[in-house]
């Protein structure tokens, strides 16, 4: 078991969208974004020239076509990103210890809580309702998203939690830790279900299925694992990967996993697993450097991963549709629930906002 650090830096937020003629700041292309340094953080502006509303669904028809529309500018170093199932709040965790929600369509700050000293990982429910944040404090904590009132703590980890993730209906909250197990909580009582064991290495990923009844894992132990939610047992192991599984998803229809990996320049892969007879079915090579995310499009024709690269996947044949090239490597990855952009975080603190512009 190893110790993390988690740098997190809690933002000003400066919301800069595709720059118009007037504007001197260059605008970065697709594949070559902008590595100039960030200015320091400056008090909340809001930049609305571009609609994200107005941006075309990704598909495979004109995902060649995604590049750089805009981009929040104000963290330090290394800047994660959730987005609310209803894709109407950014979340952002601070190692200051704060939680703090902005709109994503007038970029103003909306509320901000306390998970101290860090909050490592973020979780939205279903309903927009609630907030779960994971901490290096063990501690797992429910937020009401109306009043921004921290209404439960939930303890048992003993070490810093690293992945939650909510049930389809928003009943359970599954949380994965740097101790090495998988916790499944009651969200309405706080009670703790089951305590999933078997990872020999930090958990660090956690993804339900669209019915609710599987739980798919990652671990550090190269391993990803799939249990029944129900009974808490497991009952698949996908081994394949040589190092650090990073994350791990299910596709919309439950019929695939996808798991990436990477460190130092060792098992650089994303691989896809089939979910009934648990067979490899897919190894897509093509990243430079260990690989952070995989997110499947709503439709599930593409597979989105990113590291020093971004890279849009047709999963049907395996191939990659489009890469675009991050200046820095990037770590947090998300989709708007509707498939119409794309948020990484990079580690020069940097949110960047990725689509197909319209025409």
């Amino acid at each position: 078991m190893k110790t993390r650090i988690a740098v997190f830096i809690g933002l000003s937020l400066l919301f800069s969208a595709c720059q118009s003629a007037e504007s001197p700041t260059p605008q970065p292309t697709a594949t070559q974004p902008s590595t100039e340094p960030t200015a320091p953080p400056q008090p909340l502006v809001v930049e609305t020239r571009l609609d994200l509303s107005s941006l075309p669904v990704i598909t495979s028809e004109n995902a060649h076509r995604v590049t750089w529309v805009g981009e929040l500018l104000g963290h330090d170093e290394w800047a994660s990103v959730a987005i609310s199932p209803d894709g109407s709040i950014i979340g952002s965790p601070g190692a200051d210890g704060t939680i703090r929600l902005w709109d994503l369509v007038t970029g103003a700050e909306i509320m901000a809580m306390r998970h101290e000293p860090n909050a490592l990982s973020l979780a939205f429910s279903p309903d927009n309702q609630l907030l779960a944040s994971g901490g290096a404090d063990k501690t797992v904590r429910i937020w009401d998203l109306n009043t921004s009132e921290e209404i439960m703590v939930l303890e048992g980890h003993a070490w810093g939690v690293w992945a939650l993730t909510f049930n389809p209906d928003g009943s359970l909250l599954a949380s994965g830790s740097v101790d090495e197990t998988i916790r499944i909580w009651d969200v309405a009582t706080g009670e703790e279900l089951h305590v999933l064991r078997g990872h020999a290495g930090d958990v660090n990923a956690l993804a339900f299925s669209s019915d609710g009844t599987l739980l798919v894992s990652g671990s550090e132990d190269a391993t990803a694992r799939l249990w029944d939610v129900e009974s808490g047992t497991e009952i698949a192991r996908y081994i394949g990967h040589s190092r650090d599984i990073h994350d791990a998803k299910f596709s919309p229809d439950d019929t695939i996993v996808a798991t990436c990996s990477g460190a130092i320049d060792q098992d650089l892969t994303v691989r896809l697993w089939d979910v009934e007879t648990g067979d490899q079915i897919a190894i897509l090579e093509g990243h430079t450097d260990r690989i952070g995310h995989v997110i499947f499009s709503p439709d599930g024709n593409l597979l989105i991963t990113l590291s020093l690269e971004l890279i849009i996947w047709d999963v049907a044949s395996g191939e990659p549709i489009h890469i675009l090239n991050m200046p820095v490597l990037s770590w947090g990855l998300a989709m708007s629930p509707d498939g119409n952009f794309l948020m990484t975080g990079a580690a020069d603190g940097i949110i960047r906002m990725w689509g197909v512009p319209p025409e």
